[in-house]
């Protein structure tokens, strides 16, 4: 067979292979599936994340109008909150006070827990705070007239004051009743717990200026 015959098909081969290429074009494998690694992926799911959170935070926007904020105005009907302060109210009458008429009353009044009195002797035993309170009752209420603490003691029988708790069940408020005797005849305080707030004093035994209202 001649030579230059032989390589005819070889040729053909070449210039079918060279046609191909031509009409479809080169292509890499990332253009067709191309996965994303696990780098990316956190991204994706961080980007997810972010978008969720952005959403919670407009939600939470949108209803924090509807909640009372501290010290704000209280919506009507809203009751006052365990142990919160009685309001600075006038003076109620006699048998519509807390804390009943007398002294003797408070131990049957249903709503009133009342501790046992602590004896405390002389003006060295109180405290800074009890110590406020008797002098700003007696500016108040000017039982005792001397002109100072020494002098106050020295006018209390046996220089001994008695101390109490006194707690409302239905709120939780906390009072303390402050009593002593001058020439045998009761007198005393009542404030709310931990302050210098004078809610009720006591004369001969009888509840006077009374502030708390019965519920």
């Amino acid at each position: 067979m001649p030579a230059d015959l032989s390589i005819i098909p070889f040729v053909r081969t070449a210039l079918f292979a060279a046609l191909l290429a031509a009409t479809t074009g080169c292509y890499e494998m990332d253009e067709f599936y191309a996965p994303s690694t696990d780098e990316q992926a956190e991204t994706d799911t961080d980007d997810e994340a972010a978008t969720d959170e952005d959403g919670a935070d407009e939600v939470d926007d949108e209803g924090a109008g509807d909640e009372h904020t501290v010290g704000g105005d209280a919506a009507p009907g809203d009751e006052l909150e365990d142990g919160e302060a009685p309001a600075e109210d006038a003076e109620v009458a006699p048998e519509d006070c807390a804390f009943g008429m007398h002294t003797s009353e408070m131990g049957d009044v249903e709503d009133l827990d009342v501790d046992d009195f602590e004896h405390l002797f002389g003006a060295e035993s109180l405290t800074d705070l009890e110590v406020d309170q008797l002098l700003g009752g007696l500016d108040l209420y000017p039982w005792i007239d001397a002109p100072d603490l020494d002098g106050v003691f020295a006018e209390i029988d046996d220089q001994r004051i008695l101390i109490r708790k006194l707690e409302r069940v239905s709120t939780g408020q906390v009072f303390v009743h402050v009593r002593f005797y001058v020439r045998e005849m009761e007198h005393g305080f009542v404030f709310f717990g931990g302050s210098l707030r004078l809610v009720a004093a006591i004369d001969g035994g009888s509840i006077v200026g009374c502030t708390v209202p019965l519920s």
